[in-house]
């Protein structure tokens, strides 16, 4: 009888402890079984580490590594560094998933015979992200690194599988300065060294609404350090399509907007006056990039208000997005 691989879970923990038990338990329950995982305490100061200590005496499957504070690239490394699997996959601290997470992206790379498995669906504050389908399919390199660049497959590691040797055979791992936009950096790297990897529209994955976490909130330091990325992932796809390299400018493009936006939201731009007029310039002087590959009309004629006045633009759009949020909450 043939054996079922073997999946390593990497969970970095860094204060979750409102949410560790709930995302750690969805992955004790899952209906694939064959798994290890790997909870990497990354010096977290709340009651992570004694949560998870007790979760580890629940299932002997749970594997716990308590480290001093490096950041979530260095936890993840860990956490790669002692794994076992012949998978790879990643959850984040604060979410949690479906009993059938592991088992359909087992399914679908072992019956594809690929070595990265990648998924466009997944919940998002309690709704889903797109219509969902049971059925996988093949996409090659740059196809997946756009739908990366813009959007489709979101950028961070979670919602994804990675064979355990293709990680080894071409030494990849987290870029520990990088603890900000490090997914999407990961990601791109692993479409370097491969063809075609295996996609997926099946919303399994739940990210929870945690105000709290580097995604939700902003911190300028983390925002820059995401730049800093954005400049790495243009070394490697040097060799991918032009489209590819088209979505990446998109994609800059919007992170200069979300630099403004976050100094907006926190009312920080007299303090950080250089840092806004240096991304305000950036706008203005690219505005040629939205113009062009930006398909939504309604999000051209966005980039062109941003074009005559960001600050003024940014406050429109937050409060715009402030009265959504009242609407849906009647």
């Amino acid at each position: 009888m043939k054996r079922e691989p073997l999946v390593s879970i990497i969970v970095p923990i860094y204060n979750v402890e409102k949410y560790i038990v709930k995302g750690i338990e969805s992955l004790c329950n899952q209906d694939y079984e064959n798994i290890e995982i790997i909870l990497v305490d990354d010096g977290s100061p709340d009651r992570s580490p004694e949560l998870i200590d007790n979760l580890a005496e629940k299932d002997n499957r749970i594997k716990v590594i308590h480290k001093i504070n490096g950041g979530v690239s260095s936890a993840r490394n860990v956490g790669i560094s002692q794994s076992n699997g012949d998978y790879i996959m990643f959850v984040d601290g604060d979410d949690w998933v479906e009993p059938s997470y592991v088992s359909f992206f087992v399914n679908m790379i072992v019956k594809s015979n690929l070595e990265i498995g990648m998924n466009y669906n997944y919940y998002y504050d309690s709704g889903r992200t797109n219509a969902d389908s049971e059925d996988a399919f093949v996409v090659d390199k740059n196809e997946a690194a756009e739908s990366i660049f813009n959007g489709d497959i979101f950028v961070a590691v979670w919602n994804k599988i990675f064979s355990k040797d293709f990680l080894k055979r071409n030494q990849i791992r987290f870029n520990e300065e990088i603890w900000f936009g490090e997914g999407m950096l990961f990601n791109i790297e692993c479409l370097k060294y491969i063809k075609e990897i295996a996609v997926c529209r099946k919303s399994l994955y739940h990210q929870t609404p945690n105000p709290e976490s580097a995604m939700r909130s902003f911190n300028l330091n983390s925002f820059l350090c995401g730049i800093k990325s954005m400049g790495l992932q243009k070394e490697i796809i040097k060799n991918f399509s032009d489209s590819v390299q088209n979505e990446w400018k998109l994609h800059l493009y919007g992170y200069n907007r979300s630099i403004i936006d976050g100094l907006v939201k926190t009312s920080t731009i007299e303090s950080n006056t250089e840092v806004y007029k240096k991304y305000a310039r950036a706008l203005r002087r690219d505005i040629a990039i939205p113009l062009k590959y930006e398909r939504r009309l309604k999000a051209r004629i966005v980039w062109i208000l941003y074009f005559i006045s960001p600050c003024i633009t940014s406050k429109l759009m937050l409060e715009r997005g402030k009265n959504r949020m009242v609407k849906s909450g009647d």
